[in-house]
């Protein structure tokens, strides 16, 4: 009986943590869906000036996410940190983190800045038409003008989010998503006596937007009187740069599993780049849609970061186990649901973007295959975050990189270029390496409980 009532009440609880990590998650998801919908919205307006426009911004998005994701994914540790140190009432450390996190913010926009402007120089290198390299070269140049207030919006959005406050950049994302689409309209089409500027015109909308999104989030911390604390409590610029050196030390780990992801995918699109325009094009279009559910997943994964953090900082495991395990079942949930979708409406979704039926049937083809690692997908990014949460860095980099560059873009390159399989065969590796990349990942952290469990237990 006894055991009867142990189990309801564990059952219990776990629907508490559940459902505790969607409503966290939820503004989370609709901010992070926000952001993709400027690309889908970006790719579908695009894909009506040609498919040439619609192939360079699939090659350039996909370069300049290559580098920028490095500075993405380190400022991604900031917010597990400041729930860790709300969890504790420190804040002074919440002040020094914020600041910290924009010095590393500044410091990530000015590297890769160099590195991303040196890439735009060789961009012929990559073996694209020269069609594709011309319109590539002028896209990435106006986005790499937007790396400073992209890194700030993501340290203030971190900062906010890790306060348990995702909601307010879940607004400012919006604002930016229907801001996006009304320049795009302006500037690709030219409206309103303004240029149709095409590919460029896109770009210079997601420039602005990028500037508007910052600038109401530092209206929040400025006006809100949750962030009061910010102007009364002081730091000294020694633990500043000390928590600068923490968000770096303990974000180069996240920055580079990030890293190894989104080069894959990049590298996947070089590839297919290889093959044809038209192979390039399908591509980006059933990449946007699967990015549309892996987002999904990544606001539940940040969540559950925040929930660990925030219960490791009260040094509670057992909250630790219940947070991870949400965060896990939430994602499995939308990620089968969305793999559902893509196996039943392929050419309705495809068809959103374009018309041409050379790229429609390619399209089609990749997002069944799309269908089927959307659980891998959601499974690897939630694990990710709630390893994040715990601070734990080293396995999961050398879990990506073996997963990814390791066995997904070997695999890709035999079965897509070797063995002229095209795009199809790319996405076959694509979809071993997700796989794999969950189950190391997804293993990794219950091997962590069971081991905190056996040390707790010999105490």
């Amino acid at each position: 009986m006894r055991m009867n009532k142990n189990k309801k009440r564990s059952q219990y609880i776990l629907y508490f943590d559940f459902w505790a990590t969607v409503r966290l998650s939820i503004p989370i998801i609709v901010g992070q869906l926000g952001i993709v919908l400027m690309g889908v919205v970006d790719t579908a307006m695009i894909g009506r000036v040609g498919k040439e426009a619609l192939a360079a911004a699939g090659v350039s998005n996909a370069v300049f996410f290559l580098i920028a994701i490095l500075g993405i994914g380190l400022l991604n540790i900031l917010s597990p940190m400041i729930a860790e140190g709300q969890a504790r009432r420190q804040p002074q450390t919440l002040k020094a983190l914020l600041i910290g996190g924009f010095w590393a913010a500044t410091a990530c926009a000015l590297f890769l800045g160099m590195v991303m402007g040196g890439v735009i120089w060789q961009f012929e290198h990559l073996g694209q038409s020269p069609e594709v390299t011309a319109l590539s070269r002028e896209y990435m140049t106006i986005l790499l003008s937007s790396l400073f207030p992209m890194y700030w919006f993501l340290c203030l959005r971190h900062f906010t989010d890790g306060m348990a406050m995702p909601h307010l950049s879940m607004h400012a994302t919006l604002v930016g998503l229907l801001l996006n689409i009304f320049l795009n309209y302006l500037l690709i089409f030219g409206h309103w006596g303004l240029p149709a500027l095409g590919l460029a015109g896109a770009a210079w909308a997601t420039w602005g937007v990028r500037w508007v999104m910052t600038f109401i989030l530092f209206f929040f911390l400025l006006r809100l009187p949750t962030f009061d604390f910010l102007k009364q409590c002081q730091v000294s610029i020694q633990a500043c740069r000390k928590a600068c050196m923490r968000i770096i030390t303990k974000g180069i780990g996240t920055g580079l599993q990030h890293f190894f992801e989104v080069a894959t995918f990049a590298l996947a699109a070089i590839m297919i780049g290889w093959v044809s325009d038209v192979a390039l094009a399908a591509h980006q279009i059933a990449l946007n849609m699967a990015s549309v559910t892996y987002m999904i997943s990544t606001g539940i994964a940040a969540a559950g970061a925040i929930r660990v953090g925030n219960a490791l900082g009260k040094g509670r495991w057992s909250r630790v186990a219940r947070a991870g395990t949400a965060a896990l079942l939430a994602a499995m949930f939308v990620m089968a649901a969305g793999g559902l979708l893509f196996w039943l409406f392929p050419h309705f979704l495809a068809s959103l973007y374009t018309h041409e039926k050379d790229v429609l049937a390619v399209a089609v083809e990749l997002l069944l295959i799309a269908a089927f690692f959307q659980l891998s997908d959601g499974i690897q990014a939630v694990s990710l975050g709630i390893l994040r949460g715990l601070q734990d860095v080293l396995y999961p980099t050398v879990a990506t990189l073996v997963a990814y560059w390791g066995v997904a873009l070997p695999v890709a390159y035999y079965l897509g270029i070797y063995k002229q399989m095209g795009a199809w065969g790319v996405w076959i590796g694509l979809l071993i390496g997700l796989t794999l990349a969950a189950v190391f990942l997804c293993a990794r952290f219950f091997l962590l409980l069971e081991s905190r469990e056996k040390k707790a237990n010999n105490m």
